[in-house]
C-alpha cells in the first residue's frame, strides 16, 4: 500500500499545497486562496486546503481515495493559538492523519533544521507572540495603575474638602478604569500593555474581542477578587496563563504587540 505526505504553507494571501511519495520525493504542487485561521474561523483556509488536495492529486494523476493514505502537516497563518490549531486538524479530513503548526515554527525549522537562531519572515501577515507570563501581565497592570494615579490622589484630595466631590471624582476614576477595559476589548491593549508590548486576544480567533465585550472583561475580574485575589494569580498554573476573567471571557493575553512611547497614543481607541 502507497503512503503519501502533503505539505501546506498556508499564508495570508495564498497556500501551497505539495504532495510527496514515501521517499519525500516531489509528485505535484499548486496553489490556492487565503489559508490565514484568523479570518472568518478557519472557512477560506479549509476550502483552500480542500481545494488545493484536489487539485494536487488531479495534477500528480493520483486517485483522490489515496487521501486516506496520506498524512498532512498544515503550517498555518494565524495558528499561534494552540486551541486554532486544535480545532482546524480537527475538522472532517480525508487524511490518515493530520498535524497542524504555525507558519512561524515551520518557517523557523525550515530555516534553521531544528537548529538555534531566529528568523525574519517578511509577508502579508502578522506574526504574533506567545502567552504571555504572569510577571509580564504584572507590570503592565502596575503601569495601568501609575496612568490612574492623579485620578486617585485628586479623588483623595476632593474627599476631604467634600464628600460629593470625592464620590464624584470616584465615578470618574471608576470610569477610567473601565474605559481601559474597552481598550483592551477595542485595541486588545490598555495603557499599560501598549506600553510592554501585550495583547489580549480571544483564545478561540486570536483576534480582539471588541469594546463591549473588553468592559465585560473588565467588570468580570472581581471575580478574581474573591478568596484572597487569587483569581490573579491562577496564570502562574494554569495551561493558558489566563486569569478567572480570562476564562470567563475567553481571551488570552500574548506578547509580541506594538510596543508604544508613552503619550496621547496609548489611551486612544483606534
Amino acid at each position: 500500500m502507497p503512503r503519501y505526505y502533503l505539505g501546506v504553507d498556508g499564508g495570508g494571501t495564498n497556500c501551497r499545497v505539495r504532495l510527496a511519495d514515501e521517499n519525500l520525493k516531489t509528485l505535484a504542487e499548486v496553489k490556492n486562496g487565503r489559508s490565514n485561521l484568523q479570518i472568518d474561523d478557519g472557512e477560506p483556509a479549509y476550502r483552500a486546503i480542500s481545494e488545493g488536495t484536489r487539485d494536487v492529486f488531479l495534477a500528480a494523476g493520483i486517485d483522490y481515495a489515496e487521501t486516506a493514505n496520506t498524512y498532512a502537516c498544515f503550517g498555518m497563518a494565524g495558528g499561534r493559538m494552540d486551541s486554532a490549531r486544535a480545532e482546524f486538524a480537527a475538522r472532517p479530513w480525508p487524511f490518515a492523519g493530520v498535524q497542524v503548526y504555525d507558519d512561524i515554527d515551520i518557517a523557523h525549522a525550515g530555516a534553521l533544521g531544528g537548529e538555534e537562531g531566529g528568523v525574519i519572515i517578511v509577508g502579508t501577515g502578522s506574526a504574533q507572540g506567545q502567552l504571555a507570563e504572569w510577571p509580564q501581565r504584572v507590570v503592565a497592570f502596575l503601569l495601568d495603575i501609575v496612568c490612574l494615579l492623579p485620578l486617585v490622589i485628586i479623588q483623595v484630595i476632593f474627599s476631604q474638602i467634600s464628600t460629593a466631590l470625592g464620590l464624584l471624582v470616584n465615578l470618574v476614576v471608576t470610569a477610567a478604569a473601565l474605559y481601559f477595559g474597552y481598550l483592551n476589548g477595542a485595541t486588545g491593549q490598555s495603557p499599560g500593555k501598549a506600553l510592554t508590548g501585550l495583547k489580549v486576544v480571544s483564545d478561540n480567533t486570536g483576534q480582539v474581542i471588541g469594546g463591549g465585550p473588553g468592559v465585560i472583561r473588565q467588570l468580570a475580574h472581581f471575580i478574581d477578587s474573591f478568596i484572597c485575589f487569587l483569581g490573579y494569580f491562577l496564570p502562574l498554573v494554569d495551561a493558558k496563563k489566563q486569569t478567572l476573567a480570562d476564562k470567563v471571557m475567553g481571551t488570552v493575553v500574548i506578547t509580541g504587540a506594538e510596543k508604544k512611547p508613552f503619550g496621547p497614543e496609548i489611551f486612544k481607541a483606534e
